[in-house]
This record gives C-alpha cells, sequence and structure tokens, in this order.
C-alpha cells in the first residue's frame, strides 16, 4: 500500500506544472545563431567591468553552468539581466539560454531591483544610470566629478549643505533626485574653490594626490568651512608657513584636529 501511495504521490508531483499559463519561453542560443550577436547592452546598465568578465570567463570555463542562469531580455533583444555572463560567454563562444519577455512588460526602475539584488550598484552604476537617460541635473554633476579631485558622495554632500555622508541624501541621488542648480549653485561654487585652492596650495610639505583625494580629509574640511571661524587665505598662510600632517593621517577625527590647529596658528 506504501509503495503504490508513493507512486501515485510521484505520478501527481509530475503533473502539478500542467494546465498553467506560459509567461515567458526559454531559448538554447548557440554561438553561431544570430540572436547571439544581435543582444544589446544597455546604455541605463551599470558599467561592465572588464575585471569582472575575466574572473567569470575563468569561473564558466571550469564549471559552465550557463544552462542553469538563463539571460533576461525582451522583444527588442535589450538585456535586461545578464549582461556580463553574456560577455563571458561570448569570449568563451559558448552557447546561452535566453528567456524572453516582451518590451512593454519593464521598466528602467526594474532593472534596477534586479541588478541592486543581485550585486549593489555602487553611486557611479546610478550616475551612469541617469545620466543614459538624459538626466542634465547628472550631466552637470558628472561635469563637476571630472574636473574636480572629490567623489561622488563628497559632491552629495555639497549639493546638500552638509559634511557628513547621509543616507537620505545617497537615497535620493540613487532614486534620481539631487538638488539643482549644480554650479548655478553659489554654495556649490564656493566649496569647490575653497577644495581646489587647499589642493593646489604650496602647502609644506605638498600634499600627496592620496591626501588630496582623501574622502575624509574633504569631509572634514567641508565641516569646517561651516564654521564662522574659519578663514581660507589665513589657512592657506599658515600650510605654507608652518609644516602639516595631512599625509600621514587617515580618520576624520584626525583630519579635523590637524585643519583645527592650522586654523588657530598664528
Amino acid at each position: 500500500l506504501l509503495f503504490n501511495f508513493l507512486m501515485e504521490l510521484k505520478m501527481f508531483a509530475k503533473n502539478l506544472h500542467d494546465g498553467l499559463k506560459v509567461s515567458s519561453k526559454v531559448l538554447h542560443v548557440e554561438y553561431d545563431d544570430p540572436l547571439y550577436h544581435a543582444l544589446n547592452i544597455l546604455e541605463v546598465n551599470r558599467e561592465i567591468l572588464p575585471s569582472k568578465i575575466t574572473k567569470l570567463v575563468k569561473s564558466i570555463a571550469d564549471n559552465n553552468v550557463l544552462h542553469l542562469r538563463p539571460i533576461l531580455i525582451d522583444t527588442n533583444y535589450n538585456i535586461i539581466d545578464g549582461q556580463t555572463r553574456y560577455k563571458a560567454a561570448k569570449v568563451l563562444r559558448y552557447p546561452i539560454e535566453v528567456q524572453i519577455i516582451n518590451k512593454d512588460n519593464w521598466t528602467y526602475e526594474d532593472l534596477i531591483t534586479i541588478n541592486t539584488t543581485q550585486v549593489n550598484w555602487q553611486p557611479k552604476d546610478y550616475l551612469k544610470h541617469y545620466r543614459s537617460q538624459g538626466n542634465l541635473d547628472y550631466e552637470v554633476f558628472n561635469s563637476l566629478l571630472s574636473t574636480n579631485k572629490i567623489t561622488i558622495q563628497v559632491l552629495v554632500a555639497i549639493y546638500n549643505e552638509v559634511y557628513l555622508r547621509k543616507h537620505k541624501h545617497m537615497n535620493n541621488f540613487k532614486q534620481g533626485k539631487i538638488p539643482k542648480g549644480g554650479l548655478n549653485n553659489g554654495h556649490v561654487r564656493d566649496v569647490l574653490y575653497k577644495l581646489n585652492k587647499i589642493q593646489h596650495a604650496p602647502t609644506m610639505p605638498l600634499l600627496t594626490e592620496r591626501t588630496k583625494k582623501n574622502q575624509e580629509f574633504q569631509l572634514a574640511l567641508l565641516k569646517n568651512f561651516q564654521t564662522s571661524s574659519f578663514n581660507l587665505e589665513s589657512f592657506l598662510y599658515n600650510l605654507k608657513k608652518y609644516p602639516h600632517n595631512f599625509n600621514k593621517l587617515g580618520g576624520k577625527v584626525a583630519f579635523e584636529a590637524e585643519i583645527e590647529e592650522i586654523v588657530y596658528r598664528h
């Protein structure tokens, strides 16, 4: 009786999928098939790092499980998920599995959600995404970023007139919401001018490139810019006249203490 019951259960389990709606289909695509080379890498997706492709190529060559991870595309052949897998497979000339959904059944917001549940997007990925959509505020942001020795996090702090990396401001940045203005914003212009003057000042010793780009150093400066006791010309004069330890420091608290000491030197 037990044997008969188990056999019936097995037979029933085999047919659980019968009658269910098929929402998409998966195709086996060989390297020589035209579809293989027709797939599009979307500009709004994150940047594909060569190092990631190289690492994945080795992993696939060691144990090819591409048949278990279909690449998700739409009916316009845009890759929604799996662009790095696609690039790695192409290097190896390996066949791929492709799952196709209707082009009207997804949005750019879905693309971000899908990708961030696997490997979190970095700030630069969000910047690339919104620039690719033609967002002028992010174009201006990128222009300021590329012409100043600052990180995305520091520039977001400057835009929001704070000296701390706050989650709410970075979340707004990731959602396509940054304060408008850019160079037309007096505060942004003033802060970038001060940072630039300090980074290129004839200090004793000269600031290293590593120190100039140090995020903690920059945030410590932002904090002092907001105090009434900070005077840029006096600070630059003291930096030129007296030795400093910026190149030896690491943490924000240490940078703040060193800045304060220089500010009050006479």
